[in-house]
């Protein structure tokens, strides 16, 4: 009798160990790491430094995708035609950084304002080891134009 109860118990206990694991296996997928960026390019700026300001967010391995939007809240008399603004997520280095990729984004050229937003997504790839990151966002050239843009760095 005593080894009866014995082998029910231990019977119980993997049939609840593979049940737990298979439902972490199934979840996994839908856990993702989430960072929030956000940025503000003044009429004269070309070039925002997520290194130069402090602006680095730790992310785990795994797939990585930026996406965000980008808006004009300000045009200055006379503007040149709208410049891209190129988003770049750096992976920093002891000395330097590794580029991971460089979305282009054009902002609205005569439209002000959130709600007229040009949203954009890009699957980064794969990174494979935790480590820091930040974003570098330039324009070639100064276009009169103030610009501002928000988004998430997110990892599955």
């Amino acid at each position: 009798m005593r080894s009866f109860k014995w082998s029910s118990i231990m019977n119980g206990l993997i049939i609840t160990t593979s049940l737990l694991f298979v439902t972490l296996m199934m979840a996994s997928p839908v856990l993702a790491h989430s960072e929030s960026w956000y940025f503000y390019q003044g009429l004269n700026g070309r070039v925002v430094d997520g290194s130069v300001n402090g602006i680095i967010r730790n992310l785990p391995a795994g797939v990585l995708t930026i996406s965000g939007e980008v808006w004009t809240t300000n045009i200055a008399p006379g503007p040149t035609g709208v410049q891209p603004h190129t988003i770049e997520v750096h992976k920093k280095k002891l000395i330097g950084s590794d580029k991971i990729c460089a979305p282009k984004i054009y902002p609205p050229a005569n439209d002000i304002g959130q709600r007229h937003a040009v949203s954009f997504s890009k699957d980064c790839g794969t990174i494979e080891a935790s480590s820091e990151y930040y974003l570098y966002i330039w324009r070639t050239v100064i276009d009169g134009r103030e610009v501002e843009g928000s988004g998430t760095l997110e990892v599955r």
